[in-house]
């Protein structure tokens, strides 16, 4: 998806670095129309000529900023959080009969998985992976969720960490991706009510070392599984 920011728009400069952007009303203000797109180059961008949806939005820098203006959508994301927004270049368009220069970025769709609102709250582990001692290990680790972030708590003596990562759920293919930094986890789930499992191999952030394949049912065993059995816990 496209989203382009009018250059005139205070605060915000070429390839200025964003975080997010956020729009503010469910729909759409109107709808703009784009013709004869060039890039910065002056070569033809065709396939940015077309309508777009024009949205009132908050838009999150990457100092901690924040502005508020209307940016233009290749398509309506209703209201949603784009995020993964990335600078592409400075275009020239025809507009309403004038001549405009626009800030181009491309975003994802940031819409909260139907999953992730009741995963929210803190999980005992009960199973780990290994033989049934891990299981007793197991129980000294919890699993605390609060929005996109996954903590876990490890409390056995030899360990006593903690470790903060991203978690994001795909409901369609239960795809579970917990990650931070360093490293994670790629793998699925399966979460019914207070029963959450989570099945995954060993993420690899090396971009020199080959990532493992993300097991695709909870009998695969490719090497290197873990299956993780999680009980929440009552308030």
């Amino acid at each position: 998806m496209s989203v382009l920011i009018d250059a005139k728009t205070k605060s915000i400069t070429k390839a200025a670095k964003i975080k997010q952007f956020e729009t503010l009303n469910e729909s759409a203000v109107t709808k703009k129309s784009l013709d004869n797109v060039k890039a910065e180059d002056g070569k033809n961008q065709t396939h940015l000529n077309g309508t777009y949806v024009v949205h009132d939005a908050k838009i999150t820098l990457q100092d901690g900023g924040v502005v508020k203006c209307q940016v233009l959508v290749s398509n309506d994301p209703g209201k949603k959080t784009l995020r993964n927004v990335k600078y592409v270049s400075v275009l020239q368009a025809v507009s309403d009969k004038a001549t405009g220069t626009w800030y181009c970025y491309t975003a994802e769709y940031d819409t909260p998985a139907p999953d992730e609102p009741v995963l929210q709250g803190t999980w005992r582990a009960v199973k780990g992976p290994g033989s049934p001692k891990t299981d007793e290990r197991a129980k000294n680790n919890k699993f605390v969720v609060k929005g996109d972030k996954m903590t876990m708590i490890d409390s056995n003596p030899d360990q006593n960490n903690t470790k903060e990562g991203t978690v994001k759920l795909d409901p369609k293919t239960k795809a579970f991706d917990w990650t931070d930094e360093k490293n994670g986890w790629i793998g699925i789930y399966e979460l019914k009510g207070d029963d959450f499992k989570f099945y995954a191999v060993p993420r690899i952030v090396d971009p020199k070392v080959k990532q493992p394949k993300r097991p695709m049912s909870f009998d695969d065993k490719g090497g290197g599984e873990q299956l993780f059995v999680l009980k929440r816990e009552k308030p």
